[in-house]
């Protein structure tokens, strides 16, 4: 069976016309904006693939009405396992044979990744086997701040809908990871800790920020010409920033997590 080829829609209306039209691609690949709003698009998407009423999603049916309580049996959510931070090859492998069995109520699954970050290059290259022929009956919904962290070829056998972000800053915090990343390899401590500077008054911002530099991360770990030595470099500071970012919750001096952490991030440099 050949894959549906992959396109990029911009834009609530043009996701509508893909569902009212009744051609689901197989495969979405959500990007952009925050996590919640990623998560409400991609149970939109569930809703009008299970929904039993004409006009999907109704939002009324008892297939909508479970998917918005996460308790419906034909959509699925694939998140790490309890106390581990990625989702591992042998829960894909387990995913793979899952798309096998036939839906329960509903005339397709869905399965949505709720952060393909959580994935590795082993995880993407295990999932890709199911995107390149995926069974009629399934619908995947892959959520991620930027398609940039993820395989080309995962990419490429996705739709990609790109989700505007509300925050004009957004595309200032990507270039100050950037930046932040660089002057960590040039020895610039004082420097770095200017450029974090505008980050410590807000807990939002400042995870926006981690998260910015784990996506810049893994954006240069796919490059081919990054060295073996800054790979290392690169895979140290991604496993920190994540858990500072999941320190943020704590009540926790901002100005002292990033003196720390800037600290920490010279340690890795030899």
């Amino acid at each position: 069976m050949s894959a549906v080829m992959p396109m990029d829609v911009n834009g609530l209306e043009n996701l509508e016309r893909i569902i009212k039209s009744g051609r689901i691609p197989h495969a979405f690949l959500i990007e952009g904006s925050s996590p919640e709003k990623r998560l409400e698009t991609a149970k939109y998407i569930a809703k009008s693939v299970v929904c039993v009423s004409q006009d999907k999603p109704c939002d009324n049916c008892p297939q909508c009405k479970t998917v918005n309580i996460d308790s419906n049996p034909d959509v699925t959510f694939v998140v790490p396992e309890k106390d581990k931070k990625t989702v591992t090859v042998d829960q894909i492998r387990a995913l793979r044979s899952e798309t096998v069995v036939l839906p329960h109520a509903a005339e397709r699954r869905v399965f949505i990744i709720k952060d393909a970050l959580q994935l590795n290059e082993q995880g993407q290259n295990a999932l890709l086997k199911t995107l390149e022929e995926p069974p009629e009956t399934v619908v995947f919904v892959i959520l991620v701040d930027s398609k940039a962290s993820l395989l080309p070829t995962v990419v490429s056998r996705c739709s990609i809908f790109l989700l505007s972000d509300d925050s004009p800053e957004s595309d200032d915090i990507a270039i100050d990871s950037r930046e932040f990343i660089s002057l960590l390899f040039d020895n610039k401590e004082y420097e770095m800790l200017l450029a974090t500077r505008k980050y410590e008054n807000d807990r939002t911002k400042a995870k926006a920020f981690l998260d910015a530099v784990k996506i810049e991360c893994v954006r240069q770990l796919r490059s081919e010409e990054t060295s073996k030595y800054r790979s290392k470099v690169l895979s140290r500071i991604y496993d920190e920033a994540e858990y500072l970012s999941e320190s943020l919750p704590a009540n926790i001096n901002l100005t002292l997590l990033f003196t720390a952490m800037v600290c920490k991030f010279k340690s890795f440099i030899k």
